[in-house]
């Protein structure tokens, strides 16, 4: 399977020092692994870590220290249209077009609980 590439903007806030000497914020970086479209970013509080949720079904968890995947997160059967990392911890929730949000751990690989939309219409 071939594997599109994740390219990224991620910021790089220097100090307000480096911002006063005429430093930039801004740096490029690509990730490669998802098989679709991306449609959805979030990093964790501290900035260490970013989530991403694509066209493919799958959240996958990258490091931004290491600039590669850490895991794949499956359980979406349609894609992933939305990813919020918590401010507190470990967790991260994702929302599909297959009408289910979802709870995750970064200590797991399945969800730790789903939440189901109803049927449009009924």
């Amino acid at each position: 399977m071939l594997h599109q590439a994740l390219t990224l903007a991620v910021c790089l806030w220097p100090s307000q020092e480096a911002l006063e000497d005429g430093a930039t914020a801004s740096a490029v970086l690509t990730l490669r692994g998802h098989s679709a479209s991306v449609y959805a970013l979030d990093h964790s509080l501290d900035q260490r870590f970013l989530f991403s949720g694509s066209g493919d079904g799958t959240l996958r968890l990258w490091s931004m220290q290491l600039r590669e995947g850490l895991v794949v997160y499956r359980g979406h059967v349609t894609p992933v249209w939305d990813v919020a990392a918590s401010p507190v911890g470990h967790y991260f929730a994702s929302a599909g077009s297959d009408r289910t949000a979802r709870l995750w751990s970064t200590e797991h690989v399945h969800a730790l609980r789903m939440f189901v939309g109803e049927c449009a219409g009924g």
